[in-house]
C-alpha cells in the first residue's frame, strides 16, 4: 500500500495480480477507527468482571455440570441415565448443576432431589436463559439463576463445577461442550476446570469426536493432548466412576 498524502481521503491498494493498482474511497468512519465510548465502556466492565472472578475460589465440595438436550423424553435411556448419574454422586454428597429446563436438565435435577430426600445436604442449581419462554423451567432447582447472554450463563457454570457431563443433545449442548473443553486445553486461560475431565455419554459424542480426529487432528489444527481431556462412556452408568474418582475436591461429610 502506497503512504497516504496528509488530507488525501483516498488510498491505493494493489490488486492481488500485482498489475495496475485500483483506487477506491475510504468510507469517512474508518478514517478515525477508534473504539467509541459505549465499546470503551464495555471493555472497562470486560476487564472489572475479569478481576472480580479472579477472587472467587473454586468450590469446596463436589459440584458437577449436566449437559443435555431438552427435547430428551422420560422414556430415553439418556433421562434415566442422567437421573440415576446425579442420584448416586449425590449420595455421595456431589452437587448438580444444570440449565433449569426440560430434558436432561429435568433428570439431572430430579436425580439429586431424590439423593437429597435421603441424605439432605445435596443442592441442586439451576441456570437458565432468561428469554427462552418457550422452555418451561422445571422448579426443581434449590438455587436458580436467570441469564440474559449465553456468555455469562456459561461462565458461571465454570465458575460453579469442577467437571462436566455431556448427554446427547443439540446445538446448546454442542456448544455447552466446546465451552468445557477448550479452556483446559489453554493453560495461560483456564481455572479450577483445567484438570477435571470432560465426560461424554453416547454414541453421538463418539461419532463426532471420531470426525474430529479424523478431520482436524490428522491435519494439525488439534493437537492428540487436547483430545486426552475427553472421555468418552458408552452410558451414564458407566460415567459414575469416572466423574467421582477424579475429582480434587472433598465431598461432604456432615
Amino acid at each position: 500500500m502506497k503512504d497516504k498524502k496528509p488530507g488525501d481521503p483516498k488510498v491505493t491498494i494493489l490488486r492481488p495480480d500485482g498489475q495496475t493498482p485500483a483506487r477506491r474511497e475510504v468510507p469517512a468512519i474508518l478514517q478515525n477507527f477508534e473504539l467509541t465510548d459505549a465499546e470503551n465502556a464495555m471493555m472497562k466492565l470486560y476487564e472489572a468482571v475479569a478481576a472480580v472472578r479472579g477472587t472467587i475460589p473454586p468450590p469446596i465440595f463436589f459440584r458437577i455440570a449436566v449437559y443435555g438436550g431438552g427435547h430428551v423424553p422420560r422414556d430415553h435411556p439418556h433421562f434415566r441415565d442422567a437421573y440415576n448419574l446425579t442420584y448416586k454422586v449425590g449420595l455421595k454428597g456431589v452437587d448438580s448443576v444444570q440449565g433449569n429446563g426440560p430434558g436432561i436438565m429435568t433428570a439431572a435435577a430430579e436425580g439429586t432431589k431424590a439423593a437429597q430426600r435421603e441424605r439432605g445436604d445435596v443442592r441442586s442449581y439451576g441456570l437458565h436463559m432468561d428469554f427462552q419462554k418457550q422452555q418451561p423451567v422445571h422448579g426443581l432447582s434449590d438455587k436458580a439463576y436467570s441469564h440474559a447472554v449465553f456468555p455469562t450463563r456459561l461462565d458461571q457454570f465454570d465458575l460453579l463445577t469442577l467437571g462436566q457431563v455431556v448427554f446427547e443433545g443439540g446445538v446448546g449442548s454442542l456448544f455447552e461442550m466446546l465451552a468445557s473443553w477448550q479452556p483446559k486445553t489453554r493453560p495461560l486461560k483456564v481455572g479450577h476446570n483445567q484438570h477435571s475431565p470432560l465426560v461424554l455419554v453416547g454414541d453421538m459424542w463418539r461419532n463426532l469426536i471420531d470426525s474430529i480426529r479424523r478431520e482436524m487432528v490428522s491435519r494439525g489444527h488439534i493437537e492428540d493432548y487436547e483430545m486426552d481431556f475427553l472421555t468418552l462412556v458408552p452410558d451414564g452408568e458407566a460415567a459414575f466412576p469416572v466423574r467421582h474418582t477424579r475429582h480434587r475436591c472433598r465431598a461432604r461429610t456432615y
